[in-house]
C-alpha cells in the first residue's frame, strides 16, 4: 500500500472504517480516524484497538489488502491468510 493511497483512506469525511491485511495473516480494524497515526515519513502506521492501551504498529510495505464492509469484522488480530491486492 502507498502512503498516498492510506492518506486518501485516513482523510475520508464521513470517515468509513476499514480493515488492513498485511502479510502475515493479520488483519488489523480502523475504527476512527484518531485511531490511527502515520509517522513523518509515512511507511509506518500506528493502529489504536480502541481497548485500553493495545495497538498494532504496521509497515506499510507488508499491507496485502484493504477491506471495507463486511469484511469489516470488528475482528482483531490473526484471521487467516489475507489476499493480494
Amino acid at each position: 500500500m502507498t502512503v498516498e493511497k492510506l492518506k486518501f483512506l485516513h482523510d475520508q469525511r464521513p470517515f468509513q472504517p476499514f480493515t488492513i491485511h498485511t502479510a502475515d495473516g493479520e488483519s488489523v480494524l480502523v475504527k476512527h480516524p484518531e485511531f490511527l497515526m502515520r509517522t513523518v515519513g509515512g511507511r509506518t502506521i500506528h493502529v489504536h484497538s480502541g481497548r485500553g492501551d493495545e495497538a498494532q504498529i504496521i509497515d506499510l510495505l507488508l499491507v496485502t489488502k484493504v477491506s471495507f464492509g463486511r469484511e469489516t469484522n470488528g475482528k482483531h488480530g490473526k484471521q487467516g491468510k489475507a489476499g493480494r491486492n
